[in-house]
């Protein structure tokens, strides 16, 4: 990050640090303070952006979270060293390390309730176990884990096709990522057998998200692993084999040549020239897969730092076509997460991605988030200053959740990395997004990285994990969402390598009003994952039961379930 800043340094003919913003808690507002931030003098989408428009007044209604992290049992650090280098070694030195801070959401000894994983840059890392009660506690070191350092990414998926949840976890400042494979619920290392630990051997690896989705859907779960890395950083390992430096790669499953969980890197074989996208270096920050244009196969968005954000569309044969000029998206400065979800319920799946917000607004070079309204036929229009969430902060994870089970989707976004910043919450009411963490009691300050949900207490609404850079993470327990009802959905493809149905896609179709969409994804969020459960608010009583729910499964074949019960999660099997 060091060159934004001294870039924006000279544009301001300025040498100090940036300015900090407002303390939101001391009474001032920081959009109040900058009212001329949204557009930075600068048109985002040019011809194809959403018209803004004055969205009225907003009554956030009563507090909606408590934070309980510390009550809960999360009592670990995950914390960024200010004196020396855990990561990088380049020119961003220890301010790199700063980009870490990673949660993941499974059920991992098989109970029914959600545990979570927080990987730890000065280590060991943490998995904590749901008790049941509303508390948690840490089993890393007794399930075999207690070895991970230097963490950033975790990712959990059943590689193998065994039936049980495997883990990937990703190295910042290490020489290798790390496979733990789930034998009866102790995990052990086998990422450098079984192809994905891209060891490096004169410089640290800067591993930043990992994704599982089965691109050429053969069955199996394939990888795609990112890594920030500076070009000064690259100069200091020769080329490898395959001619690239980066570590950034998509890693294929041969468990359909009777390899079950090993892995071969097809990153060119797939037309990913991740190498050439930018001069200054390679800066996927993550990768998440999704079916944007809705033919069955999962497309690739791709954050990345430095202009280096990414569209590609699946061709149905094993590789992507590189389609970000065309669909109008890629215009974002410093893409760092990516969340996609039908935000305006018209029956197709938009992409928010979050980005910097200069400090001050003179600064122009950097112009804030993105949001990418999906307009049919492979095409984009960019929509943050019409839906209010273009500027900010220095943002990182973001989320979409309907956290009062109004059908609506919310945004919440994390912020943090010169100072400590607001963590932003927005309620969507009207088609826009209104800024309420405050009033809702969601707006810590600090720095925040990874965003997760999950309903650790089982009570049919969604909580939150946030984990942060150089601090304990935050758990945030949803007072109101309960109050309305939910469907809560598990989807299970029994006698098949992807049992758990990552990359299955569902349509939830009440009595009355729009469908809403959800897919089941693994490490789709800022270095983290969220619960597999898909979560579907329904407004009032009067939806119950959902009408309908349709299923398409990975490999395409259609299933439909009628009377879908509310409340409790439901877990559905494919019929064939």
């Amino acid at each position: 990050m060091k060159r934004t800043l001294g870039f924006l340094l000279s544009l301001a003919g300025a040498c100090g640090p940036v300015p900090a913003t407002p303390d939101a808690d001391a009474g001032a507002s920081w959009d109040a303070a900058r009212p001329d931030v949204p557009t930075f003098g600068f048109d985002a989408g040019g011809a194809d952006a959403a018209p803004r428009r004055d969205a009225g007044p907003f009554d956030a209604g009563p507090v909606a979270f408590e934070e309980v992290g510390a009550a809960a049992g999360f009592d670990h650090n995950q914390d960024a060293p200010p004196a020396e280098c855990t990561g990088a070694t380049g020119r961003f030195g220890c301010v790199g390390a700063r980009q870490t801070g990673g949660a993941a959401v499974a059920d991992v000894n098989e109970d029914g309730w959600p545990d979570l994983y927080f990987p730890v840059l000065d280590g060991p890392d943490a998995l904590y176990i749901n008790q049941g009660d509303g508390t948690f506690v840490d089993e890393a070191d007794a399930r075999g884990l207690g070895d991970a350092v230097a963490s950033n990414a975790a990712a959990f998926a059943d590689v193998d096709g065994d039936g049980d949840l495997d883990l990937f976890v990703s190295s910042y400042g290490g020489h290798a990522h790390r496979l733990y494979i789930n034998e009866d619920g102790r995990f052990r290392d086998e990422a450098s057998e079984r192809g994905v630990a891209l060891t490096t051997r004169s410089r640290p690896l800067q591993g930043t998200g990992a994704s599982f989705a089965d691109f050429d859907r053969d069955g199996w779960l394939d990888l795609f692993v990112g890594e920030w890395i500076d070009a000064a950083d690259l100069e200091l390992e020769a080329a490898d084999a395959t001619g690239l430096r980066s570590k950034a790669r998509l890693l294929r499953n041969m468990g359909g040549e009777g390899a079950p969980g090993f892995f071969e890197d097809v990153t060119t074989a797939a037309g990913l020239d991740l190498e050439s996208l930018s001069d200054k270096g390679v800066y996927p920050f993550g990768a998440t897969f999704a079916d944007l244009d809705d033919d069955g196969w999962l497309d690739m968005a791709v954050a990345g730092d430095f202009f280096t954000s990414r569209l590609y569309w699946n061709n149905a044969d094993g590789t992507f076509t590189d389609g970000t000029s065309a669909a109008g998206v890629g215009t974002d400065s410093n893409g760092m997460a990516s969340a996609i979800a039908d935000v305006d319920a018209d029956g197709d799946l938009d992409w928010l991605i979050t980005s910097i917000s200069s400090e001050p607004p003179t600064f122009t070079a950097i112009e804030g988030n993105r949001l990418y309204l999906n307009q049919g036929g492979r095409r984009f229009v960019d929509a943050a200053d019409a839906w209010g969430v273009r500027a900010t902060d220095w943002s990182w994870g973001v989320v979409f959740l309907d956290h009062d089970n109004d059908r609506d989707l919310d945004v919440m976004i994390t912020n943090g990395f010169w100072d400590d910043a607001r963590t932003r919450f927005f309620v969507h009411e009207r088609d826009y997004l209104f800024e309420a963490g405050r009033e809702l009691g969601i707006a810590p300050r600090g720095q925040g990285r990874s965003l997760v949900t999950l309903d650790y207490d089982g009570d049919g609404d969604l909580d939150i994990a946030l984990a942060r850079s150089e601090d304990v993470p935050l758990l945030y327990r949803n007072l109101v969402g309960a109050t309305r009802p939910a469907v809560r959905v598990i989807l299970r493809q029994p006698g098949r390598p992807n049992a758990f149905a990552v990359g299955a896609k569902v349509w939830a179709r009440p009595a009355t009003g729009p469908s809403m969409i959800g897919e089941v994804r693994v490490g789709a969020q800022y270095v983290g994952q969220s619960e597999e459960v898909l979560h579907f608010g329904l407004g009032d009583e009067s939806a119950c039961p959902l009408a309908e729910l349709e299923i398409r499964w990975p490999d395409g074949a259609r299933q439909i379930e009628e009377s879908v019960p509310c409340g409790l999660v439901t877990t559905i099997r494919r019929a064939d």
